[in-house]
């Protein structure tokens, strides 16, 4: 890099800009009384919420597609046989079909289980899920049978 003396005038110049802007901060501003009190409401919904949402969401991410449709065929068939014993059975074939949909919406745009990304940790390959009981004894099977 050689040095220009014809930029120099520039760059403090451009400095000198940058530092006067320094002092022409804008001000804060201020947050109305009502925005405060909604803020503050919505915090405080949030905390008291919180222990039961986060359990609620837990158990829903383990619903899997298999057992939503199982879910929706027992429902319907419950209700087709107890609609008369039961009156509010009636609403186990629309709540049924809502859950095949449901099912069929997981099937058609929600993603593969089986599509684990390899992880490895000091050289080694790391696996975070077990395998499914089905897969173990299969496993177990072959090896028993290779000896």
């Amino acid at each position: 890099m050689g040095k220009n003396y014809k930029d120099k005038p520039n760059i403090e110049d451009e400095i000198n800009e940058l530092l006067g802007k320094l002092n022409n901060f804008p001000k804060e501003q201020t947050v109305s009384a009502s925005t405060a009190r909604f803020r503050n409401l919505v915090q405080q919904l949030v905390q008291f919420f919180q222990p039961i949402v986060r359990p609620a969401s837990n158990i829903i991410a383990r619903i899997t597609m298999s057992n939503l449709a199982a879910l929706a065929s027992v429902l319907i068939l419950t209700s087709f046989f107890l609609r008369r014993i039961i009156p509010l059975a009636i609403w186990g074939v629309p709540f049924g079909l809502a859950f095949l949909i449901a099912a069929f919406g997981m099937l058609v745009f929600g993603t593969r289980g089986d599509s684990l990304v390899e992880q490895n940790w000091r050289g080694k390959s790391i696996q975070f899920r077990q395998q499914s009981r089905l897969k173990r004894f299969f496993t177990y099977m072959r090896s028993r049978l290779s000896k």
